[in-house]
């Protein structure tokens, strides 16, 4: 690891400017917060960004550049293969959120890492909540009013008219003025109120599970298919081995968003395959079913909804609306080549079960990134507020159905699209 690295990540910080010292500061409270105390990995990554940040070294904020020198990957490793930046980078804006979410933090200085970039976004909030949000606002008011020049009059009866006309022209400019900081006060205070309703929305719809007194069931799909060894000269079918029980990688990765999400509330789940999973388990405490086809118990909360996966056909599935089901709102052919998907679906379904008397969470998907992208939508609050903006008031009671829709652009998956929901 280079010189600068090890000064970044194993020793103090160096010596502090003025210009620096507040967001030095502001660190130190991430760092010392429930949010970051027990994750080194986080404590690493948000550290390296916000000092290659103070330094200018906007080149070092590359993904291979910072899987190297904070994940110790090798200079060579393949981005595809090994995410590790992208997931823990979704996982950081996470906690910067919850952590800001927070009333005492709400007015501290901020560090955001926009979606789509790993350069730091480091800003004071401009207004805050409540009546000092107004005196702010009353007080830029005056600062601009008093910095306003105003003519100076010379008292002469000639010249009555263009005084006249002069306060005219000055009462519009201090009216213009007024306006524009009204305005500008108005635009600031929805801008920093806006990520605190999503955080709330979001809070909402996961409420039902995050109350229970018990612990959550994470209960995941399998992957159950044929592997096939190495093929050898006068290769037989006993190469050929069926597998079952192997963890999905795709439910592996909605695993650790929701696990995240849960561990920064300090719930603690645990996990059990689906082909393992009983009804009496379900019964025990509310439930998180993770996967499609391959998780049954998904197939049984989704037989008496709206929206559910069907087979289509042999090679393909869709994603069905039962009220109109010749008109599948997305499909998937299964027999496709993998370079010529495009689109993932899923079906998010929260409700009060009647069979097992708990809440459930099923995260449905069907393609490549279904699972994840359900994963993604439900544990990150700029996502789930594209639901809650079109959700009728009281959304937050109901049973809820939502389907998604997510497009692969070189490689990577786009934000999720609402393509329907259902409330019940």
């Amino acid at each position: 690891m280079s010189a600068s690295t090890e000064s970044v990540l194993d020793v103090p910080f160096p010596s502090r400017s003025v210009a620096s010292d507040a967001i030095y500061h502001q660190v130190d409270l991430l760092l010392a917060s429930s949010h970051f105390r027990n994750s080194k990995r986080h404590q690493r990554l948000l550290t390296f960004l916000t000092q290659k940040h103070i330094d200018g070294d906007m080149h070092s904020l590359k993904e291979r550049v910072i899987g190297i020198e904070v994940f110790d990957r090798k200079p060579t490793y393949d981005l595809t293969i090994d995410p590790i930046v992208r997931g823990a980078m979704a996982d950081l804006r996470k906690r910067l959120a919850l952590y800001y979410s927070e009333a005492p933090h709400s007015s501290e200085l901020r560090i955001e890492i926009p979606v789509g970039s790993y350069v730091p976004h480091i800003h004071w909030p401009e207004l805050e909540d409540g009546n000092t949000s107004s005196e702010i606002a009353v007080a830029k008011a005056k600062l601009v009013l008093e910095a306003t020049p105003l003519p100076v009059e010379t008292p002469d009866v000639t010249t009555i008219p263009a005084v006249d006309r002069s306060r005219t022209v000055r009462r519009y400019l201090l009216a213009a003025v007024v306006a524009c900081v009204c305005a500008t006060a108005i635009f600031f205070i929805y801008r920093m109120s806006e990520p605190q309703r999503q955080n709330r929305d979001l809070a909402s719809f996961w409420k039902p599970l995050w109350n229970s007194e018990n612990e959550i069931l994470i209960c995941a799909g399998t992957l159950n298919g044929i592997m096939h060894e190495p093929v050898v000269e006068n290769d037989t079918w006993n190469h050929v081995t069926r597998t079952r029980n192997h963890l999905d990688p795709n439910v592996g990765a909605a695993l650790v968003s929701v696990s995240s999400l849960l561990g920064a509330q300090g719930k603690h789940p645990y996990m059990r395959i689906a082909d393992t999973t009983t009804l009496p388990d379900l019964r025990r405490q509310p439930s998180i079913l993770i996967g499609g086809f391959n998780n049954q118990w998904t197939v049984r909360v989704q037989s008496n909804m709206r929206f559910r996966i069907s087979r289509l056909s042999p090679d393909a599935s869709g994603v069905v609306d039962t009220k109109n089901a010749d008109a599948p709102l997305g499909t998937f052919d299964f027999s496709a080549p993998v370079n010529s998907i495009s689109k993932s679906y899923a079906i998010i379904t929260r409700l009060n079960d009647p069979l097992t008397g708990q809440y459930v969470l099923s995260l449905a998907g069907l393609g490549s990134y279904g699972n994840s992208s359900a994963a993604e939508f439900v544990t990150t609050p700029a996502y789930f507020a594209l639901f809650a903006r079109q959700a009728p008031k009281g959304w937050e009671s109901h049973n809820i159905q939502v389907v998604i829709e997510t497009s692969l652009v070189e490689g990577k998956t786009s934000p999720p699209k609402v393509i329907a929901f259902e409330l019940d």
